[in-house]
């Protein structure tokens, strides 16, 4: 049986009881093309659409808790479909009762694993054209209703037969995982630029993604005064959206300090930036998306694990200036960067964490920048703190992170550059 024909191969199942997106414990609200599924033996995969998991090593492949009883629909977009698809000739894949006691279980049953594994190449592409490409195409959508779940089946149920490959053509290859060196020259130089820098200071606007109760992503926005002065000093000013906090290390101590509750946690401090920040992180959840550019060596941090790294090309709307955007991936996460083509600095980072089902955005944009400013004495304390009411250094009882979400420049000490 042949995946959905599309010119994008990115389609979606979602299913829906009254047309509304269906609550769950998982948050999970649909299945898309480039999940990573588990797989049979011939390549085939099973979506197991029902009440209780199917187990931790077919959690993947779960579409989501459905309702214990009453009725619901699936729902099946296919973007940019092709002729097959809307003149009927394909058809989709029958939603098929499987008694498994001690539970029902029913999936759908898609063949072909080599029609859906994408480059990363591809991913990064269609992050940039797809928005244009699904309106643009003729039928941006086609959309089909699967039976409901709880239809009785016309004959006794059994598991359906595997769908035999086509033997006239071969399987395609899985795509080589490259690193280009065009692409590994820009982060080295945009690290070089940064690591050179006594001291900087710039402007950090964090958007992440969280799903909503009805399925769609929200984004929330944080904005950041940063500055920085090597080896031993740092001031992040934090203002919104959401509760102020001020962070200060001036060498000895770090402090982290919430101005309308006018709390302040104190605490000694490593000797060096990075050493703090990952102490800081350790102990009270401290973590900013930027840290692994203010490191003593970026390169090593950012480098480090990277399985596939291309450039795509230039642009000359972020940022307000020319950038040249590149791609990199490791095991955890795929980043997508915008570097000045004249300074070498950073100017938008987008990355998606691999283990997160949902592909969740989480965007870095960075502006503002000014390399080795002159820097006053008392920028790294502030005398709010005085009179604020203390607290323990402490990590707090905080939403779950994302799935797949590690800290970048946290996991290892980069090695300090010798002088």
């Amino acid at each position: 049986m042949q995946l959905p024909p599309s010119g994008s191969t990115v389609w979606s199942i979602s299913p829906y009881r009254e047309n509304f997106y269906i609550r769950n414990s998982i948050n999970r609200y649909g299945v898309l093309s480039s999940m990573p599924f588990t797989y049979n033996a011939d390549e085939s995969f099973d979506l197991y659409v029902q009440v209780t998991s199917p187990g931790a090593y077919n959690e993947s492949n779960w579409l989501l808790p459905t309702p214990p009883s009453g009725p619901f629909n699936l729902t099946t977009r296919i973007y940019q479909p092709k002729k097959e698809l809307l003149d009927g000739t394909y058809k989709l894949p029958p939603v098929t009762r499987v008694p498994r006691p001690p539970l029902l279980q029913t999936f759908c049953h898609f063949a072909n694993r080599s029609q859906i594994l994408k480059t990363l190449t591809a991913l990064s592409i269609a992050s940039v054209v797809l928005t244009v490409g699904i309106f643009a195409a003729t039928g941006a959508a086609a959309q089909a209703q699967a039976p409901a779940a709880d239809a009785k089946p016309a004959t006794p149920a059994a598991k359906p037969a595997k769908a035999a490959k086509p033997a006239a053509k071969a399987p395609a290859k899985a795509p080589e995982m490259v690193r280009e060196p065009r692409a590994l020259a820009l982060l080295k130089g945009m690290s070089e630029r940064l690591a050179a820098a006594k001291s900087m200071s710039f402007t950090s606007v964090v958007t992440y993604e969280h799903p909503s109760l009805l399925g769609p992503a929200l984004a929330f926005t944080t904005r950041s005064e940063v500055l920085v002065q090597r080896p031993d000093k740092l001031r992040v000013l934090t203002l919104g959206d959401g509760p102020a906090t001020e962070f200060y290390y001036d060498g000895k101590k770090m402090m982290a300090f919430a101005p309308a509750e006018n709390f302040v946690a104190v605490a000694d401090a490593p000797p060096t930036i990075e050493a703090t920040l990952k102490t800081a992180y350790n102990s009270a959840a401290i973590y900013y998306p930027f840290t692994d550019l203010i490191l003593t060596d970026p390169y090593a941090v950012i480098a480090d694990g990277v399985t596939l790294a291309f450039y795509i090309g230039q642009s000359k709307v972020v940022g307000g200036t020319t950038t040249e955007m590149l791609a990199f991936a490791t095991n955890d996460v795929f980043v997508q960067v915008w570097i000045g083509a004249e300074d070498k600095l950073p100017r938008k980072m987008n990355a998606v964490f691999r283990a997160d089902p949902l592909r969740l955005r989480h965007q870095l944009d960075l502006s503002n920048w000014q390399l080795d400013p002159a820097v006053p004495a008392d920028a790294f304390s502030s005398a709010k703190i005085a009179s604020a009411t203390p607290i323990a250094f402490a990590r707090p009882e905080v939403p779950k992170l994302p799935p797949g979400f590690k800290p970048i420049g946290l996991g290892k000490s980069a090695k300090p550059k010798t002088q």
